[in-house]
């Protein structure tokens, strides 16, 4: 069960928050104390905007100057000439040849740079649209916690590396895991109410992690107060009605 954070380490905690910087069960922690805590909820608020400012802080680095590129293109244009007089000194057989080693050279290094650029924005893109949803995913949490009457949910997780931390209310439960193993194929973690007194399995969401074997989810309880048990399996497929795979979370109500 996650330690109840004090005002201290809450404020500590407070600036790496707004960036997203803080690892999942301290975010869990933290969002705890703010639903009960309300000087620290109003910092965390005042922070918020000035967080958000950040991403628009960092300037354009725009296009190279027209006089820039001019000096680039006319050392560009004395070099081929260098080179050609010097190439015009060799004996004729070789010259049709050795005429086209520059603009051979040029075209390398022209596909070459685009294929890195083109590269290096598509890495970037990816990473940005990861952040945007990672983002979403935490507001949303945030949101999840502060509106809602949490509580703290102990659990037992066969998996060594693996780390997760629930939270209940009555309708609902909201969860974090990291260091789950990444899925292969159609296989998925399949989340399972249980009445412990009767044996009887409801089949509840399923879900996947990201390459780090982390993720954020907040799911409805079942209407029905009996399951008071909650099991996490991996399945290699959804739509089982039953369990099929090992249990590797497990939680009481």
């Amino acid at each position: 069960m996650t330690e109840k954070m004090d005002c201290q380490t809450a404020q500590e905690l407070l600036p790496a928050s707004g960036l997203d910087a803080l690892e999942v069960d301290e975010e869990l922690a933290l969002l705890a104390h703010l639903q009960a805590c309300a000087a620290c909820r109003a910092e965390a608020n005042a922070l918020r905007p000035v967080a958000n400012s950040l991403g628009l802080a960092a300037a354009d680095s725009g296009q190279p100057a027209a006089q820039t590129r001019l000096q680039v293109m006319t050392r560009i244009g004395v070099s081929s000439r260098s080179q050609a007089m010097l190439l015009s000194q060799r004996r004729g057989v070789f010259r049709p040849i050795a005429a086209l080693v520059p603009a051979a050279i040029a075209l390398l290094l022209i596909f070459g740079l685009s294929a890195a650029v083109i590269s290096l924005q598509g890495q970037v893109s990816q990473h940005q649209a990861r952040l945007e949803r990672v983002t979403q995913q935490q507001a949303a949490l945030r949101q999840f916690m502060l509106n809602a009457q949490m509580q703290p949910v102990a659990l037992k997780i066969d998996n060594p590396d693996a780390n997760a931390v629930l939270y209940a209310a009555d309708d609902k439960v909201a969860m974090a895991v990291t260091g789950l193993p990444p899925l292969a194929g159609d296989s998925v973690y399949q989340c399972w109410w249980i009445d412990s007194k009767t044996g009887e399995v409801k089949p509840g969401s399923t879900f996947r992690v990201d390459a780090n074997g982390a993720g954020i989810w907040a799911w409805t309880r079942p209407d029905t107060k009996e399951y008071d048990q909650m099991a996490v399996t991996l399945e290699s497929k959804s739509g089982n009605t039953q369990p099929e795979g090992p249990v590797l979370i497990m939680a009481e109500f």
